[in-house]
């Protein structure tokens, strides 16, 4: 798998999708599903890893960013697969990235990252 980006996915939505998949898995694709005209499903180890991938091993972190601008501020949820140091110089564009949005210091804008806690996602087998 490439780098699969969950950041913006609340637990709910994740556990929802890892069990939709695991439906998938069991029940096989109907023959009428026209998201498939394109692309073929997944097969079920496909399915297998791309679950396992979900499954944030040790969990996850979540963290709240308020991104300051001209017209006021912005507050994202973020849930991050490693720890988010601050200490180190490239925290600021992990997050810019992470969240896809505009953000650019030379116009006076600031980002504040607040870590709310650890969670750990449920394996759904």
């Amino acid at each position: 798998m490439n780098d699969l980006n969950f950041n913006l996915m609340t637990p709910k939505e994740l556990t929802t999708v890892i069990a939709a998949l695991r439906y998938f898995q069991e029940a096989g694709c109907p023959d009428d599903m026209p998201h498939f005209e394109d692309e073929s499903p997944l097969e079920p180890l496909e399915i297998d890893s791309l679950c396992e991938e979900l499954n944030v091993a040790g969990g996850y972190d979540l963290y709240v960013v308020v991104h300051e601008h001209k017209y006021g501020e912005s507050v994202f949820p973020m849930l991050s697969m490693t720890p988010i140091d601050q200490s180190t110089e490239d925290w600021m564009d992990r997050v810019v990235e992470g969240l896809d949005i505009d953000f650019d210091q030379d116009r006076g804008e600031n980002l504040t990252l607040l870590a709310i806690e650890s969670k750990t996602i449920p394996v759904l087998t």
